[in-house]
């Protein structure tokens, strides 16, 4: 049976969370235990995600913010590399930069890290 594995990204372990996210919660309640079975929560706060709990056809479900999208990106590679389904979920990811004198908006594409909506 496939299973369900939901990762919060940390750039380090720290054995303790400083900010739990409560979307690993809510995500984990509201999977259908009859047809995954219960969901694999992983903060890397508290323990690093090992990559050896996924297998083909399983579904990894990610939450990234700015902070913490780089190792986001490296546990993406990794599960599709075994063979899940990923699902990344992102808060909008602004950055500004410096342009004659103003700060101009520009959004960076959360999937493939490319400016969007404007001049690289």
């Amino acid at each position: 049976m496939a299973k369900v594995v939901l990762v919060n990204p940390g750039m380090s372990t720290l054995g303790y969370s400083v900010i739990t996210p409560r979307w690993l919660f809510v995500m984990a309640q509201a999977t259908p235990v009859e047809l995954v079975g219960d969901p694999v929560l992983v903060d890397e706060a508290i323990q690093e995600f090992d990559a050896c709990v996924v297998h083909p056809g399983d579904i990894v479900g990610i939450g990234i913010s700015t902070g913490n999208c780089l190792a986001g990106y490296g546990i993406v590679r990794e599960a599709k590399s075994r063979g899940a389904t990923v699902i990344m979920e992102a808060f909008i990811l602004r950055f500004f930069r410096m342009s004659r004198w103003k700060w101009e908006p520009t959004q960076l594409s959360p999937v493939t890290g490319t400016l969007c909506g404007g001049k690289p």
